[in-house]
């Protein structure tokens, strides 16, 4: 009689012959796409009990009770001897070493993550040679966020704080590089304490790392309750859609995120099926909608909910903390404005209301018919609580003033540094129209530091702030600025001319001439010009500058930015025109914010370019160099106007014959372009056009790399938008001239 095999004793520890235990893998395999996660548990548990746990003992941990099971293990309550202490014991039977990777991965993620809204990974262990694994966690003595639901109708305040600290901890995953891509109801635990804690990243994965599902599709016939294993990785109700096609990124684990509490503040999911394939089919063809039944959420936080379901990942919050900060706005108590009271003198009296409301969010003064608005009606505070609230806001205001000089001034660090300032006293406060303007200052001073990434979802904020707030004005300078980062600096036209949308119809609520404010005019100009519409720039400018001047606002600093934007436009047309405007502006600029302002300096940078442009360039080089240096005087090392000025600095150098100093300040320049922006932005590709040409002037010593810059340069353009057509043809004119063969153009342009 031969010796019985593993499998017959696993199959004999379960209380089933060998036959009985094939039969039993046999039904596991077939009824998994009915059964889904419920019978991989049950399999697991199996598993780890034929597995010689009969002595309860992994390691120096004594095994308790059992705590749960799933598709990826079976969880214990079991004592440290050591540590005296309750500790969670994960046993996990893996079937192959890429699962064994997956499992040691996942405690090595959380054993980085000491955060209070993250379980605590202690330890990872083998057992049985590697083929059953063991993982040491932190015990938390609570429930899942399922249970927790299922356990009464919780009010929305309740939903949204458990959900702000699950967020926490997602964040923290975040800030780790780290992705969930499994988030659910199921794997958060709200322990006794009422903390959430984020749990189980058995299927987690570094951002940007590769992707270690084996195929792109969920199985035939799976239900959309479960977990797919072995394909694409996660549980089908809650996967955003870009995961339905293979692809995973932290805004993924946001829509899964949202989804959740959508279903905390709905009592249902946004989207029903029955099978997998119904629900990608409506996943991946419909936004979300809201339910019928809305059960008293309010609808600023339904807004922020829906926004983070958006089908298209780039539509929702730039991140998590942006989120957050959304959801923590609009979750506090509208707070009505009442009139604030300044005392003057031992008699004293109230003075007007005081509202915080942006003057002109672009760092120019505020036309004479733009009056500050305010949501408030009340009377003077009846109580010591109220009187310092209106202190506080009154105190706000005169730092709100001081911050939109910074920002006028383009003194950029102060700006930043006080306007973050701003806004946390804002936070704090809780009084929402003030918070509305203290996020446009914020915004704005990101903006003006070409913070993008960051300036993007702190306006978005003051936005949506602003428009449940009924602050029109607020929300029309906001979107004038989105206009002119996504549509001039970002190359995001769609974007772009969705914000213009928002700011005429906030313009429109707030019955006022958008032609009258300057940041907006400036906005629709950088735009038409992005887009190839210089004629439509050239008439925007010339309104807006006859609408200063008439206005009595001549020989401003608002003025001069219009005649140096002007100037830029009319440089392909007029040069000794354009100059002529930019040396006005540059002295304007002089007047208003000094010699050494960064104002000027922008002047002086389009001057040398467009000396370049006439071939005059040891006069193009004194020009750029001042504005270089003015700039590296005042700015942070990666600002995006260094970047320009280092890229004119290598055009006008390589003109000049000076290659290897050319090549440094090209190199810097596509350096911050990149860091800023992304690799795919027009300024990289005008910084390796630029490089490629120097080099080809070089001869045939310089052909090679010519042809490798240019090469880059007209990929990126064709990947950049329809509107970069002209210039990729452009650059694929001067490879051919160079002998070489550029990239295939695309068949179909691709839209910005």
């Amino acid at each position: 009689m031969s010796e019985p095999t593993e499998d017959d004793v696993e199959a004999t520890a379960m209380g089933l012959g060998t036959s009985d235990g094939e039969a039993l893998d046999r039904e596991l395999k077939l009824g998994r796409p009915e059964f889904g996660e419920a019978l991989d548990g049950l399999r697991a548990r199996l598993t780890a009990t034929a597995r010689g746990l009969a002595a309860r003992t992994v390691g120096r941990y004594r095994l308790g009770r059992e705590l749960g099971a799933g598709a990826f293990g079976t969880v214990y309550e079991a004592e440290d001897p050591e540590l005296d202490r309750k500790v969670a014991v994960k046993i996990l039977g893996v079937r192959s070493s890429k699962e064994a990777a997956r499992v040691t991965r996942e405690a090595q993620v959380l054993a980085t993550l000491s955060h209070p809204n993250v379980v605590q990974v202690f330890e990872v262990g083998e057992l049985d040679e590697g083929r059953s694994l063991y993982v040491v966690m932190e015990l938390v003595d609570g429930t899942t966020l399922r249970q927790w639901l299922a356990e009464g109708r919780r009010s929305w305040r309740e939903v949204i704080d458990v959900t702000l600290g699950a967020a926490e901890g997602l964040m923290a995953a975040h800030r780790a590089g780290i992705i969930h891509r499994d988030f659910k109801p199921d794997n958060v635990l709200i322990g006794a304490d009422g903390r959430p804690r984020v749990i189980d990243f058995g299927l987690a994965r570094p951002i940007g790392g590769a992707d270690d599902s084996s195929g792109s599709t969920l199985p035939s016939g799976a239900s959309p309750q479960l977990t797919a294993t072995g394909q694409v990785m996660g549980t089908p109700a809650y996967m955003a859609p870009e995961v339905f096609a293979g692809t995973c990124t932290p805004l993924s684990d946001q829509y899964c995120l949202c989804i959740s509490l959508y279903e905390g503040l709905f009592g249902q999911r946004p989207f029903v099926a029955s099978t997998t394939e119904e629900l990608r089919a409506l996943v991946l063809r419909h936004e979300a909608s809201l339910p019928d039944d809305r059960r008293g959420v309010p609808r600023r936080v339904q807004a922020v909910v829906m926004r983070g379901l958006r089908r298209k990942p780039e539509e929702r919050f730039a991140d998590l903390d942006a989120l957050r900060a959304a959801l923590v706005a609009a979750s506090r108590p509208r707070r009505r404005g009442w009139i604030a009271g300044v005392t003057v003198g031992a008699g004293g009296f109230v003075a007007a209301a005081m509202v915080l409301v942006s003057s002109e969010p672009a760092a120019l003064p505020v036309p004479d018919d733009v009056a500050l608005e305010s949501s408030s009606e009340g009377s003077e505070p009846a109580d010591p609580a109220q009187a310092a609230q209106a202190a506080e806001v009154a105190a706000l205001q005169t730092e709100a003033e001081r911050v939109r000089g910074l920002v006028a001034t383009s003194k950029v660090a102060d700006a930043l540094t006080h306007s973050a300032s701003l806004l946390e006293r804002a936070r704090a406060l809780e009084h929402r129209p003030t918070l509305a303007d203290a996020l446009l200052l914020r915004g704005h001073a990101l903006d003006v530091a070409t913070d993008f990434e960051h300036a993007i979802p702190v306006l978005e904020e003051a936005y949506f702030l602003a428009e449940d707030e009924s602050l029109p004005r607020i929300a029309a300078h906001a979107a004038s600025l989105q206009v002119g980062i996504l549509g001039y600096q970002a190359d995001q036209y769609e974007n772009a001319h969705r914000w213009k949308d928002h700011a005429d119809a906030a313009f429109g609520r707030a019955g006022l001439d958008p032609r009258q404010h300057v940041p907006y005019m400036l906005s629709v100009a950088g735009l038409a010009m992005r887009e190839g519409d210089q004629a439509g720039a050239i008439a925007t400018l010339r309104e807006a500058i006859a609408s200063v001047e008439r206005d009595h606002r001549a020989r401003t600093a608002e003025h001069a930015t219009l005649l140096r934007w002007l100037g830029r436009e009319l440089s392909d047309q007029d040069l000794e025109a354009a100059m002529a405007l930019t040396r006005e502006a540059a002295e304007i600029f002089g007047e208003h914010d000094g010699p050494r302002s960064l104002t000027r300096a922008a002047a002086l940078d389009n001057l040398g370019v467009y000396l370049a442009n006439l071939a005059r360039f040891e006069e193009a080089l004194t020009y750029h160099r001042e504005a270089l240096e003015l700039r590296q005087e005042q700015l942070e090392p990666k600002h995006m106007d260094l970047a320009r000025s280092h890229g004119n600095m290598g055009r006008a150098l390589g003109s000049l014959g000076r290659h290897d100093e050319a090549f440094h300040h090209l190199d810097r320049s596509i350096e911050i372009f990149s860091e800023r922006l992304g690799p795919g932005n027009s300024g990289v590709a005008m910084g390796y056009e630029m490089k490629g040409m120097i080099h080809a002037g070089r001869g045939p010593e310089g052909r090679e790399e010519a042809l490798r810059n240019l090469d880059r340069a007209a990929r990126i353009y064709d990947a950049a938008g329809v509107i970069y057509v002209p210039t990729a043809e452009r650059v694929r004119t001067a490879i051919r001239e160079l002998g070489g063969t550029p990239p295939p153009a695309p068949s179909v342009a691709i839209p910005p």
